[in-house]
């Protein structure tokens, strides 16, 4: 697997901030190249330009979330493709010098998965219960059901059987995700260069149509 965002960064030496102004201005760059290609005079489209960066401009506290809990899209889905052929995706990768597989740590913020840990509420039996009808808290597992899903399991009634369950469905799941990066997330960002002028030129419509 490739390395995470943030061992990316770091190997760089960059700060959040410095990352994000560093995308910034790649984007600048190639909203200036859209607009020379389109014949613009850049005396007057530098007001056309900064307009369009404040659409898409990255903010240190966004790549901070992005490497806390991912890009928040989810495989397979248009949000995902809408994203990883947006301008600052692909401003992030050149600025990195990655490709997806780089990122691929970071592509979704799902919910709780097999081997995560948690502490709920419980209730005087011992069961999840709501905030305020709880008398305690226990700590739960996230334990593989063996049918596709998960169920919390406290963490005293936890079996060996349970952790080698666990231990197959990371494996298993780390093998379909590789798998499934090679097919889709790659396909979606082979075309860097020509992804980045449509959803530049989508843009200009955009703004030319609002103006």
């Amino acid at each position: 697997m490739g390395r995470t965002m943030k061992e990316l960064r770091e190997a760089k030496g960059l700060t959040h901030e410095v990352l994000a102004g560093r995308i910034n201005f790649t984007l600048k760059k190639q909203i200036e190249d859209m607009l020379r290609g389109q014949g613009e005079d850049m005396r007057s489209a530098w007001q056309l330009r900064d307009r369009l960066l404040e659409r898409v401009r990255v903010r240190p506290e966004t790549v901070e979330r992005w490497e806390k809990v991912g890009f928040g899209v989810q495989r397979g889905t248009r949000a995902a493709l809408e994203f990883y052929l947006s301008p600052a995706f692909s401003a992030l990768l050149k600025v990195l010098d990655a490709n997806t597989s780089d990122m691929d740590k970071e592509s979704s913020n799902d919910t709780l998965q097999p081997g995560d840990s948690v502490v709920r509420p419980i209730d005087d039996e011992g069961h999840a219960a709501l905030r305020e009808n709880a008398t305690g808290e226990a700590e739960f597992l996230v334990v593989p059901d063996g049918f596709g899903g998960k169920f919390l399991k406290e963490v005293q009634d936890v079996t060996d059987a349970d952790h080698k369950a666990i231990k197959t469905y990371l494996e298993e799941e780390a093998a379909f995700v590789e798998a499934e990066s090679e097919k889709l997330i790659d396909n979606f960002v082979r075309e860097q260069t020509i992804n980045m002028d449509l959803g530049i030129e989508s843009l200009l419509d955009e703004d030319e149509s609002g103006a």
